[in-house]
């Protein structure tokens, strides 16, 4: 038997994008100001779950499992949200500065196969009823974060089973309910309070629709997290660099070793003397790889002005030199080759 969703997907609308424009033919009703009534009793329970939920300790430092509250001023205006976005965080990406995280709602009725409920005896505000596990992001957090709690381990471990099942999408053992919530196991050991599988006609598939739509734009700001200014800069200063040499810069693809993710790495084969790579390892720092294409031997060397910071030799192809770059105008490389004089790579980025 399928029960009424509350709230309305209008008034979701309005939340998210402040526009009930994402729906059709919903009606929408307006709260009226009211003085002395008395409220009904789940709205007083909910009130009476935040204020009790405020009076628990919230926590300040970012970890796993830690709920906090975005405000809309915290984004850039062309993705700004109409409220402010509820993150359950997951993991951080310490290269980056930003947290992979859950969005976090408080409309529990429209929790599908992959939203984990929050049990009510953890005490967290009724903003954070459920985590939408299949709706993830990755951002930074800024300074204008407000922590809500944190979630317990066993919620932030159901919420990692829901989100691996949701991606690796394995099938569903129960029938679309909307509103419906119940038990059922999540991995080999472990229970998860959640929703039943979302059908094609149903309202939970235009609320999700509308989340992802928020969550999309936002998305943005991990994107150009990711871009980071040092490592753009050094690329333009080894194509002048090389330019300058008067020899020629062929972009590679750097052999997968040992030493990191090389996702991001950015190779080029210069002449036929060496290869160089680059490879963001912190928000601002990048490593420096060389590597050599011949039989030969080669002193690697890293100065900032004329104090020597790194040093590393080369005996041939089969040796990788890796150091450290910074965002520091007068740090100079110079790879020597052998007996020929030195190769000195200035590292302005302007």
């Amino acid at each position: 038997m399928t029960r009424n969703v509350w709230p309305s997907l209008a008034s979701i609308a309005r939340q998210l994008h402040a526009s009930d424009d994402v729906i059709d033919d919903t009606p929408f009703v307006e709260l009226l100001p009211f003085d002395d009534i008395d409220l009904p009793p789940h709205i007083a329970a909910l009130i009476e779950q935040r204020v009790a939920s405020q009076q628990r300790p919230q926590g300040n430092a970012l970890q796993p499992g830690q709920l906090v509250s975005v405000p809309p001023s915290a984004f850039p205006p062309d993705r700004r949200p109409a409220v402010p976005v509820l993150l359950a965080l997951d993991r951080e990406d310490y290269r980056h500065g930003t947290w992979h995280a859950w969005v976090v709602a408080g409309e529990a009725d429209y929790a599908g196969w992959h939203d984990l409920v929050v049990p009510a005896e953890e005490g967290l505000d009724p903003a954070a009823a459920m985590i939408q596990a299949w709706n993830a992001i990755e951002l930074r957090i800024p300074v204008e974060a407000i922590p809500m709690g944190r979630l317990s381990i066993e919620s932030l471990s159901a919420a990692r089973l829901l989100a691996a099942d949701a991606v690796e999408r394995c099938p569903a053992t129960a029938s679309p309910r909307p509103g419906h919530i119940a038990l059922r196991p999540v991995g080999d050991h472990c229970w998860a309070l959640t929703g039943t599988p979302v059908a094609a006609k149903d309202p939970r598939t235009v609320y999700r629709a509308m989340y992802r739509k928020m969550i999309t734009a936002l998305s943005r700001e991990a994107q150009s997290a990711r871009q980071q200014p040092l490592l753009a800069g050094l690329v333009a200063s080894i194509e002048r660099f090389v330019h300058e040499l008067g020899k020629s810069l062929e972009p590679v693809r750097w052999l997968p070793d040992a030493m990191g993710d090389e996702s991001e790495m950015r190779a080029w084969r210069i002449d036929e003397l060496f290869e160089v790579a680059l490879l963001p390892v912190a928000d601002k720092a990048v490593e420096l790889r060389v590597r050599l294409l011949r039989n030969d031997t080669a002193m690697i060397a890293l100065y900032q002005q004329d104090l020597l910071l790194e040093t590393e030799k080369l005996s041939g192809p089969e040796d990788e030199a890796a150091l450290t770059l910074t965002d520091d105008e007068t740090m100079a490389v110079t790879i020597a080759i052998g007996y020929h004089a030195p190769l000195i790579w200035h590292i302005r980025r302007r």
